[in-house]
């Protein structure tokens, strides 16, 4: 039997600065059995997408971390989901 695999494709508005994108990239990549399948920084728009694969309960962790980071550096991406943001902010606030 087949483990189901999910695909995550989120884009941050940052591109000019490495050390912020080194950030996410290792918060996605803390998570075991999740891999970095592409990363690409398009420096004319400020723009990285970032995709990452595994499965469902891992990628969703490692969705929820590199939110996490983003609010904890200050560098929030403009397109969370309402629900998601609620949940992280709640669970940034209690660490």
């Amino acid at each position: 039997m087949s483990l189901p695999i999910v695909e995550c494709i989120p884009n941050f508005s940052e591109a000019r600065r490495p050390d912020v994108i080194d950030s996410i990239r290792q918060a996605i990549t803390s998570v075991p059995d999740v891999s970095v399948l592409d990363q690409h920084s398009d420096l004319d728009h400020n723009r990285t997408v970032i995709t990452f694969a595994g499965a469902p309960q891992g990628v969703e962790e490692a969705a929820f971390r590199w939110q996490s980071r983003c609010i904890c550096m200050r560098k929030l991406p403009p397109n969370l989901n309402v629900r998601i943001w609620k949940h992280t902010a709640a669970a940034s606030m209690k660490a």
